[in-house]
């Protein structure tokens, strides 16, 4: 059920800046002010039904280490350790968000874990984003790369830019959360967990040209590299593990046992 009330426009000036946004009810009302304001009370999700509702959508799915920039955006942040409920927690802050644990914490109705680590510096270009990444990541040298999930939702340009393409050589795992928004802000309760997918699944077949260059200039071992990434990469394999044979490995370990006539049989032209 729904309600609808327009105030009249010739009330005074000093009533209409004296009116306040009503509290809470049951009806989600909607109303629209004189002053042209319209109001979905839609908006007013508090932080604890959020999270339920980002839990319904992420499911059961966990997380074993969550790497964080540090914002303005304490809500995407504890949405995602409330949901994830990663064993281990790094966040890249600056100066000016050197309190954002703290804000993030409350969020979650908690105090900060101790075992979270924080990352101060000025970052101001991407190499500092990557040294600061690599300290984490030494930090954290008992883990699997695949383990390591990097949000890119926040943090500034380089922040996002740096840990990006850090994730993609490093073959860290990414995510961020996407939102729903009205009049630039976010519809509380909107927010999706995104994987974006591995730029392989597009460009692979490229991959798979220059893998195919490699091997036929006997060059086995990069050529085995790449088709072993792909193999392990993308999701719709196109048979990428085939072209990975122990004849490879032999021919990068022996190649002078294997005879001239033996390359023309065996370079790859698919």
């Amino acid at each position: 059920m729904y309600c609808y009330c327009r105030f009249d426009c010739t009330q005074s000036q000093e009533m209409k800046e004296s009116f306040s946004i009503p509290g809470n009810d049951s009806f989600g009302t909607m109303m629209e002010y004189p002053i042209g304001l319209t109001v979905n009370r839609s908006m007013n999700v508090d932080f604890s039904t959020q999270l339920q509702q980002f839990r319904e959508r992420v499911g059961n799915r966990q997380a074993v280490a969550l790497i964080l920039a540090g914002s303005r955006q304490e809500d995407t942040a504890a949405l995602l350790i409330g949901a994830l409920q990663p064993k281990r927690v790094a966040f890249l802050l600056t100066p000016e968000t050197h309190d954002f644990l703290e804000k993030v914490a409350a969020k979650l109705d908690r105090e900060p874990d101790p075992t979270w680590i924080k990352r101060i510096a000025h970052y101001t270009d991407v190499n500092q984003v990557y040294r600061e990444l690599r300290a984490v990541i030494e930090e954290w040298c008992d883990l699997d790369r695949d383990q390591i999930l990097v949000d890119l939702t926040a943090g500034t340009k380089p922040m996002t830019v740096g840990l990006a393409k850090a994730a993609y050589v490093l073959g860290l795992g990414t995510i961020y959360i996407e939102s729903d928004y009205e009049q630039n802000q976010v519809v509380p309760g909107s927010q999706r967990l995104i994987d974006p997918p591995d730029p392989y699944e597009v460009f692979g077949d490229l991959e798979a040209a220059q893998a195919r260059r490699l091997f036929n200039a006997h060059d086995y071992v990069n050529s085995e590299r790449i088709y072993r990434d792909l193999a392990q990469r993308v999701k719709e394999n196109k048979g990428y593990e085939q072209l990975v044979p122990r004849y490879i490995r032999f021919c990068a370990f022996w190649p002078g046992m294997v005879s001239c006539a033996t390359w023309e049989n065996i370079h790859i032209s698919n």
